[in-house]
């Protein structure tokens, strides 16, 4: 008889989380961050080995794998941002060819994963769309960036948390007219299909934008700063 394969066990991220809040609450300043400060961190380079370090594939449960990919898109565009630095936008990083979104940073077995795949081959396809609400892209117009891990046991209110964040801010949501006519951020545009449509954009601003009962229509959309989210 063929001994038992014994299962890899699963990676216990809670000290991990624990170092990524302490990060955070040391480089995050109402949602924006102090790269500087963060490239002075000595505890940052081995917090993002440790992480890179973890095969999100070993992670059984969906709220435990979209919290650890979340955290890891924050944390390797903060990475990224850094190992470039200074830089005015994160869209100066990359060639011709290749944009920062494209550049490999996670390893994963044999495979190396871009910032792309964490978000588009991985978060989306979980069907959650309020993962753009969470995950930050180092500029103005992104969600700001939360100065707490995302946690698995929390998960759920840490995404409706920030949602009402993002649609409450002026770069969210900004109504255009007294007739319920709103502008929406450029997100909704990119990424409408992962709410259902556009239609499925303005009901989900009905139900939760503060003032969703004045709003009637999508009349366009706003401008998007790709300026770099550094804490003044």
């Amino acid at each position: 008889m063929l001994p038992k394969a014994h299962a890899r066990p699963e990676p216990d991220l809670s000290a991990l989380w624990d170092q990524w809040d302490a990060i955070l609450q040391n480089i995050v300043r109402d949602g924006l961050v102090d790269y500087s400060r963060a490239k002075s961190l000595p505890e940052f380079k081995p917090f993002i080995t440790e992480l890179t370090s973890v095969n999100y594939r070993e992670i059984s449960g969906k709220e435990q794998r979209m919290a650890f990919l979340i955290n890891a898109y924050n944390a390797l565009t903060v990475d990224l941002i850094l190992a470039h630095y200074p830089v005015n936008s994160i869209k100066d990083i990359g060639g011709w060819f290749s944009g920062p979104w494209s550049i490999e940073v996670y390893p994963v077995g044999e495979d190396t994963l871009t910032l792309d795949d964490i978000e588009h081959e991985n978060l989306r396809l979980m069907g959650d769309p309020r993962i753009h609400f969470a995950i930050n892209c180092a500029s103005i117009s992104c969600p700001l960036l939360r100065n707490t891990a995302f946690r698995a046991e929390k998960l759920q209110q840490q995404l409706n948390e920030q949602r009402l964040t993002f649609i409450s801010s002026n770069k969210g949501v900004q109504f255009a007219n007294d007739a319920g006519g709103i502008k929406v951020s450029n997100i909704f545009r990119w990424f409408k299909k992962d709410w259902g449509g556009t239609q499925g954009v303005l009901e989900m601003l009905q139900n939760h934008h503060p003032n969703g009962k004045n709003i009637r229509k999508i009349d366009g959309y706003l401008q998007y700063d790709w300026s770099l989210n550094t804490a003044r």
